[in-house]
Parts: C-alpha cells; sequence; structure tokens
C-alpha cells in the first residue's frame, strides 16, 4: 500500500495479491505468476507511460476508496460502536489514556497534573 501511495504501479504474483483482496478486486496491482510474464508486465509499465499513469491513477483512486484516514476512522468508529452496544449498561465505560480519559459517551477529558 505505501509504494501505491507514492505512485509506483504494482506487479506481484497471485499468492501476493490475495492478501490484498481490494487491490486485486479493483485491478490495481498487475498480476503475473511466471517469470516471463512478470518481467513483460514491468516491461511493459515502464516504457509505456500511458499504461503507467493508468495504473497510478487507478491505485490513487483506490486507494483513497478504501484506504484513506477517514475511511479508517469511520470503519473504526463503525465497529467500537457495534461493540459497545454489547456492553451492558452498569459496566464502567471509561476508557484512560495517559492523561487523557475517553467515556463511551463521546465525552472526552483530561486529568491536569502537576509535573
Amino acid at each position: 500500500v505505501a509504494v501505491l501511495r507514492h505512485g509506483v504501479p504494482v506487479v506481484c504474483t497471485s499468492p501476493v495479491a490475495r492478501e490484498f483482496p481490494k487491490l486485486r478486486q479493483s485491478l490495481t496491482l498487475a498480476i503475473a505468476d511466471d517469470a516471463v510474464t512478470f518481467a513483460e508486465t514491468i516491461f511493459q509499465l515502464f516504457t509505456s507511460s500511458s499504461a503507467w499513469q493508468a495504473r497510478v491513477e487507478l491505485s490513487f483512486h483506490t486507494l483513497t476508496s478504501y484506504h484513506s484516514m477517514s475511511t479508517i476512522l469511520r470503519a473504526t468508529a463503525d465497529m467500537l460502536s457495534r461493540v459497545m452496544q454489547k456492553v451492558p449498561p452498569d459496566v464502567h465505560r471509561q476508557v484512560q489514556f495517559g492523561r487523557h480519559a475517553l467515556r463511551m459517551d463521546g465525552a472526552c477529558s483530561t486529568q491536569h497534573t502537576m509535573d
């Protein structure tokens, strides 16, 4: 994913592509399973600016759709919401992060201490 963020197309084998189903399904990854096809795919990307650019544009679109910070935050908030629905109401619902406390009702406070 980091390489794609830098605008570099990725050529990989099927076993590697299986680790990234969203990238594979979106055709962001160029998949080649034998040495000749792998080399030909890399050669095509290096010699065709339109092929390179098409992969880069597809990569950026896929990354912003599935791997952007807002997408990750939305998915995390949804997951936490589902978890909190299963916590009994009588359970203490506050998480401590150093000097910061987050109540499960969304409030946040800071404990001030003398250092």
